[in-house]
């Protein structure tokens, strides 16, 4: 059986697709360990039989395909202790989808700072933590193009509260980037590419292209700092790190098998079919996370 721990490289963002797109605007701050937040309405397309095919993961020799994309929900990494603060985000539906997706954005500024200090202190590779640093840059930029997009359909992201975290045991770094990273910011890395290639909004396609390059090196490094934690974690608790992707994995499957969306918000946003949606989660699940 093929194994995630004994992946040597990551392919995540070989689009083959449709048209593609270019960039757009947004603006929701992010300090140091606090930023915006926002609610929103999640989507789905019509059916689509020229679904985005993804290098997702390459394990020694052999690269797993997983065709289609994911839905709603996946935007960014959620750090811990995040508390949304303010009302809802009013506007239209997809002001309010986009307003929830620069609040996420945002969420990420704080939960990759404090992941490149954590790998600093457990003596992981200098590239990773470069890696991670360079993350909090793009997803302040992220920010700012879902947010400026939302404000232009009437909606403004809420506000986030981050507490102060200290720096945790690997295990429980390793554990949080297998839930975060490896499963939903790849799934989210994948609809985005879907959503640059469909999206009604020139202007939100390319906003979703350029999302979609940084997106796709941030599920990159979480399969990266995957692989190497479980290679330094004492062996009778690294296990602990794939019950948690798998956990996750089977949550993130659950949470599709019940999301719907308005037809026109889908197409609005360019975001996947139902039925691909969960296509692309399964696909994820049997080739990546329950590995």
């Amino acid at each position: 059986m093929l194994s995630v721990a004994t992946c040597k490289r990551i392919e995540v963002g070989a689009v083959r697709g449709a048209d593609a797109g270019g960039t757009s605007g947004s603006t929701t701050g992010s300090a140091d360990d606090g930023g915006p937040t926002s609610d929103a309405d999640g989507a789905s397309s019509e059916a689509g039989s020229d679904a985005v095919v993804v290098d997702a993961i390459v394990v020694d020799a052999i690269t797993l395909h997983v065709t289609g994309t994911a839905g709603p929900g996946c935007t960014g990494r959620r750090p811990e202790g995040m508390v949304e603060v303010g009302a809802p985000a009013r506007g239209t539906p997809s002001g309010r989808w986009l307003a929830r997706a620069a609040a996420l954005e945002a969420a990420s500024v704080p939960a990759f700072r404090r992941l490149a200090r954590e790998l600093e202190v457990h003596g992981a590779p200098q590239r990773l933590v470069r890696a991670a640093r360079a993350a909090v840059a793009e997803e302040s930029r992220h920010t700012i193009l879902m947010a400026r997009a939302a404000r232009a359909r009437g909606a403004t992201p809420r506000a986030f509260r981050v507490p102060p975290m200290g720096v945790r045991p690997l295990l429980a770094v390793a554990v949080e980037n297998a839930r975060e990273g490896c499963v939903r910011e790849t799934l989210g890395a994948l609809t985005a590419v879907y959503q640059a290639t469909r999206a009604a909004d020139p202007a939100l396609r390319a906003a979703f292209k350029e999302i979609v390059r940084d997106e796709s090196r941030h599920a990159r490094l979480a399969w990266e700092v995957n692989v190497w934690a479980r290679s330094v974690l004492p062996t009778r608790v690294a296990h602990l790190v794939d019950d948690a992707r798998r956990e996750e994995g089977a949550r993130l499957v659950s949470e599709l098998a019940c999301a719907s969306t308005a037809p026109a918000l889908a197409r609005e946003l360019g975001l996947p079919p139902a039925a691909i949606a969960r296509s692309q989660a399964r696909h994820a699940r049997q080739a990546l996370w329950a590995a």
